[in-house]
């Protein structure tokens, strides 16, 4: 990739002072792909894990802060994971003791457990940037915590 500029004006710094000379044309490589540029104007939440992934290696390349986009590279790859423990927590609902209570009930605690879930997440994806904490740990937390609530259920069902 490459820049090509037109109708320049450039100044040089010396010895002798600063001189300035016009150039009709010319031709710059650039390291910068248009990819990459578009990745700038992104938030990392939408990126795949894929590119999340190209993207903190080029930014560790360039030294620059990779902690944002670590987080999201993470929670993307754990996403399969919360969804499984929300599985988990669902079998109490249906078949434990709240079977007993009516459908209503049982989805209007199943939908605050799953908002909890869903706040639990983004606040401590949110408090782990804030504080420098380690991207893996501050998104597999929430799934951590919620599959350990999930695993008491189940015991306390038998």
């Amino acid at each position: 990739h490459e820049w090509v500029l037109e109708d320049i004006e450039q100044s040089l710094i010396g010895t002798d002072g600063v001189t300035t000379r016009q150039i009709a044309h010319s031709v710059w490589p650039s390291l910068l792909t248009p990819k990459l540029l578009n990745v700038v104007t992104v938030q990392p939440e939408d990126l795949s894990a894929r590119d999340l992934y190209k993207y903190i290696d080029y930014l560790r390349g360039n030294q620059l802060d990779t902690q944002r986009f670590e987080q999201a590279f993470w929670a993307r790859l754990i996403e399969p994971l919360a969804g499984m423990v929300m599985l988990i927590l669902a079998v109490p609902f249906a078949f434990g003791p709240l079977r007993r209570s009516g459908a209503g009930q049982r989805i209007l605690v199943g939908v605050m457990v799953g908002l909890a879930f869903y706040l639990i997440n983004k606040t401590t994806g949110q408090i782990g940037l804030v504080y420098g904490l380690n991207p893996l740990l501050s998104a597999a937390l929430p799934t951590l915590m919620f599959f350990g609530v999930g695993l008491l259920l189940l015991r306390r069902m038998r």
